[in-house]
């Protein structure tokens, strides 16, 4: 003869198997998609123009020595919040702490800013600071 569970266990038992059932995914549970902008990988998310923000403004200044960049990637009107990665080519022009860039000679440089996969790079030309 089978041992029939305490009757104490008979209702959180069965709250816990309705429970289970009901948050269980289903075949056509779409709830948790994720828009691609068309990938068919839905591992990969993809920004056609990714654009640097330069002390929260998308229009770059014309920097000078001294100057100092707070930069940003956006793509299209969205913030990447991730790790980000900040150089600059040559890397004799400027210092770099995080993502604060100063600018330390005149002269031409490429900037590149890097989150995840997406990367922009912007050339600028650094002017001298001048006297007062």
């Amino acid at each position: 003869m089978p041992i029939a569970p305490p009757r104490r266990l008979a209702l959180p038992l069965i709250a816990l198997v309705a429970c289970l059932q009901a948050c269980a995914p289903k075949a056509d549970d779409s709830a948790g998609a994720v828009d691609t902008h068309g990938n068919s990988d839905t591992n990969t998310f993809s920004c056609p123009s990714p654009a640097i923000h330069v002390n929260g403004s998308a229009t770059i200044p014309a920097p000078a020595v001294g100057d100092v960049w707070n930069v940003l990637i956006w793509c299209d009107s969205t913030l990447l919040t991730g790790a980000m990665h900040v150089t600059v080519d040559p890397p004799t022009m400027a210092t770099i702490d995080a993502n604060n860039v100063t600018w330390a000679v005149p002269g031409s440089a490429s900037l590149f800013v890097q989150d995840g996969t997406i990367q922009a790079t912007e050339d600028v030309t650094v002017a001298d600071a001048g006297t007062p």
